[in-house]
């Protein structure tokens, strides 16, 4: 399996990416505004959004779903 990059986006998306291809995976859609922080989990089957809209997301990469989320974080 290729190593993987993950980006946040100002189109309100993660883009998940294969170093190895240069090929986008995939594009996870759930935030009403920009992406600015994402973090795999350590099995790396999950990943961790924060957007500007004040949410978490926690995606889970298997089945391209979102799998829950915080709504209106304010800090951490």
């Amino acid at each position: 399996m290729s190593p993987k990059l993950k980006f946040g986006s100002l189109d309100n998306t993660i883009k998940l990416w294969d170093v190895a291809t240069g090929k986008e995976l995939k594009t996870l859609k759930g935030h009403s505004r920009s992406v600015y922080s994402v973090a795999w989990s350590a099995d790396g089957k999950q990943l961790a959004s924060g957007s500007s809209d004040n949410t978490v997301i926690l995606w889970d990469l298997n089945l391209d779903n979102l799998i829950g989320d915080a709504c209106n974080v304010l800090n951490l």
